[in-house]
């Protein structure tokens, strides 16, 4: 029998990008506070270090995307904050990185990215969007320079974003009713 070799999907961030890390740790805890606030659903991190911020001592990268959504104890679907430091107007690209694809195809429930779209001067549940992971997945990676480096990432399709957590919840509502919660 021939031995799999298992290739790394994604390094763990490096120092240079130690800042970077910290504010998508905050981020993604006021992510998940609103979400909280605004519906039955608790989110449970399941990523590597999501509200902990960088960690030089830490050398494992995450296998699974942020959060757990739970409802009533019930896994019903997985979420993944991030920051971006454009309007969605005047981005003209959303690109989800590529290892975050390939957590979304193993999967047994749905996810979903969220990103806060930081220059919108509008409350955080509004400027908040949001793409299932299906729609990612179907869309065409490539490696591009951003961000100061080479990324490998989907670059989705605009029109399959949604506007705002209160539409996410609506969502995960529906979804909730599927998986029998």
């Amino acid at each position: 029998m021939a031995k799999r070799k298992i290739i790394r999907l994604v390094c763990r961030p490096m120092d240079w990008e130690k800042d970077r890390t910290d504010k998508g740790s905050m981020c993604a805890k006021e992510i998940r506070k609103a979400i909280e606030s605004m519906s039955p659903f608790k989110l449970k991190p399941i990523g590597v270090l999501v509200e902990e911020g960088f960690d030089p001592n830490v050398n494992v990268p995450s296998e699974d995307l942020d959060y757990e959504v739970l409802y009533e104890g019930k896994r019903i679907a997985v979420i993944d904050p991030t920051c971006s430091n454009y309007t969605f107007e005047e981005s003209m690209i959303m690109p989800v990185n590529y290892y975050k694809g390939e957590i979304i195809k193993r999967l047994d429930v749905p996810a979903f990215m969220v990103y806060s779209m930081e220059k919108e001067k509008r409350p955080l549940a509004d400027r908040c969007m949001w793409i299932h992971g299906k729609d990612v997945i179907k869309c065409k990676p490539e490696w591009r320079y951003l961000g100061g480096k080479d990324q490998h990432n989907y670059m989705t399709n605009k029109p399959d974003w949604h506007r705002g957590l209160q539409s996410l919840i609506k969502e995960l509502l529906k979804i909730r009713i599927i998986f029998g919660a």
